[in-house]
């Protein structure tokens, strides 16, 4: 507190009684005037801790002239309110040069709650602290706050060189590139204090050293501990371990453990009576979902793949998006067959699976585009169009054929249509039999441009239409500037999905 008679006293009872001089030595409390800079009140730093109390009353700002040893670092931490050791409720700590020209830095909030903590190298041997309340960024005496406070210094030897290490796979041994490492140093075997972070490089190597920007604070001579953090890893710890002034400290290779993870599920699809491959492109489009059951049954889609030219199917897991162990199944469709759901299966950690043949059936009536329609002006007209119906049942089918259509984004209120092309036409087929169905619609001149309209074949059983024995997208037109024009067929498919407001898959078959 400043003039305080009783602190006098006992500064002078403290010098006079020799039961009190380690006491003396260890705790020292503040006198004033030590405002400004240059009337800075005078200790000397060593290894055992520099404790001095003191008291901001606003307007005040406190210095301290601080004697080291040349090429040490000082351990710094000013506390009030939020650890006990004072009254104050916000700490400001501040550095100067020897000759108080130079601003060297500060710390706000940087210990405990609301205290300020730094460390700083004293290349000189003597340095300038000062103590202020919130608020006081240029040490001006113009904080926020009044109260006690408590300051600690503590001198250690020179600072440690490096810290450095590598990360890999325990697994494989594999060098990790990209993965976040921390650096923190601990104290009472509590690792709080941030130091630093660093990227590895390509070899999973990284590297803390005294001046690096992404080093915070001097690598000083104690207990450190660094944390390692990758995706689709379990993260590595590795300390408390000690490092000595002047060390070039190496950790070595740290394996982080990856997580359990499929490696592949392969598979195929074919038909049920032929055993032909079903391809993704072209006809008949098949579609794999693959679903994992966490727990069965209980499942979600996880992937999707577009079948090759063999039949043939891949689910693989990425960085970002691997495939776990567990229990899964496999939906498959295509067009005109049945969809087929697999059993469950189960597949292990690093486990490449091959499922095998998924066998499809086909539908017991296939439809076909016999004829499209014509060319269509941009002024609208008649798309007059023929399908063929084949009875692939082993008996006679007596029923009904007709065809929806479906049309979008059309640029209306609704921005989607679906009607019936006329009305349903009766068939009677023989095994392996077929027949030719005539029909047509009517295309308007005002559907926007980019608007896709699709039309679909369905054929039914009597006695009634819910039997549906037969599906399949006959066409697809598009609306450009010139009129209507027919999709390619190998991009029917896609252009149902526009048609309907969907993406089309994703070509490395996610989600």
């Amino acid at each position: 507190m400043k003039n305080d008679r009783f602190r006098w006293v006992f500064l002078l009872v403290l010098a006079l009684c020799p039961a009190f001089a380690p006491l003396a030595r260890a705790q020292e409390v503040e006198v004033e005037p030590n405002n400004p800079c240059s009337a800075a009140q005078s200790f000397t730093a060593s290894s055992s801790a520099l404790t001095i109390d003191g008291s901001i009353d606003t307007p005040d700002v406190d210095f301290y002239r601080i004697s080291a040893a040349p090429g040490s670092v000082l351990r710094v931490n000013l506390e009030g309110e939020s650890t006990g050791q004072g009254t104050l409720p916000d700490t400001i700590l501040g550095a100067y040069s020897e000759d108080c020209a130079t601003f060297l830095r500060y710390d706000d909030d940087g210990g405990i709650g609301l205290n300020s903590f730094f460390e700083l190298p004293v290349a000189s041997g003597t340095v300038v602290l000062a103590a202020a309340s919130y608020g006081d960024y240029t040490f001006s005496g113009y904080g926020y706050y009044s109260g006690s406070y408590r300051l600690t210094i503590e001198q250690e030897a020179g600072p440690a060189r490096s810290i450095s290490g590598r990360a890999v796979d325990s697994e494989t041994g594999s060098p990790l590139s990209d993965t976040y490492v921390t650096l923190s140093r601990c104290h009472e075997g509590s690792c709080w204090e941030f130091v630093g972070w660093a990227y590895t490089d390509f070899q999973g190597g990284f590297l803390f050293e005294n001046g690096a920007y992404n080093v915070y604070s001097p690598l000083t001579a104690g207990d450190y501990q660094v944390r390692i953090a990758r995706h689709n890893y379990e993260v590595a710890q590795v300390g408390p371990f000690s490092v000595a002034g002047g060390q070039e400290l190496d950790l070595g290779d740290i394996g982080l453990v990856p997580y359990p993870r499929v490696g592949s599920i392969q598979g195929r699809l074919v038909d049920a009576v032929t055993g032909a491959p079903l391809p993704g492109y072209p006809e008949p489009y098949a579609w794999v979902q693959l679903l994992y059951c966490d727990p069965e049954p209980f499942c979600y889609t996880v992937r999707y793949a577009n079948p090759g030219t063999d039949g043939t199917f891949l689910f693989e897991g990425d960085f970002y998006n691997p495939l776990f162990p567990g229990t899964y199944k496999i939906v498959a469709s295509a067009d005109q067959y049945e969809t087929v759901v697999s059993e469950p299966f189960q597949v292990a950690n690093r486990e490449h699976f091959d499922f095998g043949d998924l066998a499809m059936k086909s539908f017991p009536v296939r439809i076909y585009l016999d004829q499209p329609c014509g060319q269509i002006p941009a002024a609208g007209g008649s798309c007059q169009f023929k399908m063929r119906v084949v009875n692939g049942s082993p008996g006679r089918i007596v029923g009904e054929t007709w065809s929806i259509v479906q049309g979008g984004p059309l640029g209306t209120p609704a921005g989607y249509t679906v009607f019936q092309s006329g009305n349903p036409k009766g068939i009677s087929l023989a095994s392996g039999a077929s027949a030719v169905v005539p029909l047509s619609f009517f295309v308007p001149a005002d559907i926007s441009n980019g608007a896709y309209i699709c039309a679909e074949g369905f054929a039914a059983q009597r006695p009634h239409s819910f039997n549906t024995l037969g599906r399949h997208f006959l066409f697809c037109l598009i609306k450009g500037a010139y009129g209507f024009s027919l999709v390619p067929e190998e991009h029917k498919r896609d252009a149902v999905r526009r048609m309907k407001g969907e993406q089309p898959p994703h070509p490395k078959g996610r989600p």
